[in-house]
């Protein structure tokens, strides 16, 4: 009966050993596994960290972008503003430049007429000191008659006193 006893016991402590040999196997892979997935997760955390890392360095740059985003924006608003008011500048000057055409064409028509009106006259001039000319002569020769009709009177009535 112990027999029967030992030789159980010894299937068992058999049994119990190729059992324990498989789950320490079992459990060797686990471990194994374990430490492949730690190590897993310390390559996940560094390149984490070096996400986190670079993260920042990009909200960093960003912020440096938007601060020169801005001032690029201001720049642009100013030049913007100038632009606007040389373009101003330029529509008040070409309005001048066509109202001093359109006067100049219009000095240039008045000189025309004027000059026109100056020609007439300047005939007018002529004809009339042709006139005043005339009528000067024509003036002496009808004071010569007038003075030649007081010498005739006179000499009439000279003549009609003595008789």
């Amino acid at each position: 009966e112990h027999e029967a006893e030992i030789v159980a016991l010894g299937c068992s402590f058999a049994s119990a050993q190729v059992q324990n040999k498989e789950d320490h196997e079992a459990m060797t892979e686990m471990q194994n596994k374990i430490e492949s997935m730690f190590c897993e997760l310390k390559e996940g955390h560094s390149q984490i960290s070096l996400l986190v890392t670079d993260l920042f360095t990009a909200q960093g740059k960003n912020k440096e972008d938007e601060v020169a985003i801005e001032h690029l924006s201001s720049i642009n608003r100013t030049l913007k503003e100038e632009k606007d008011e040389r373009d101003q500048q330029i529509s008040t000057l070409e309005t001048t430049l066509a109202y001093g055409q359109d006067k100049s064409q219009q000095d240039e028509l008045l000189i025309a007429v004027l000059s026109k009106e100056k020609q007439v006259l300047t005939t007018e001039c002529h004809v009339l000191e042709e006139k005043s000319s005339f009528l000067e002569s024509d003036l002496l020769s009808t004071r010569s008659q007038v003075e030649q009709h007081r010498d005739n009177s006179d000499r009439l009535r000279a003549a009609t006193d003595g008789l």
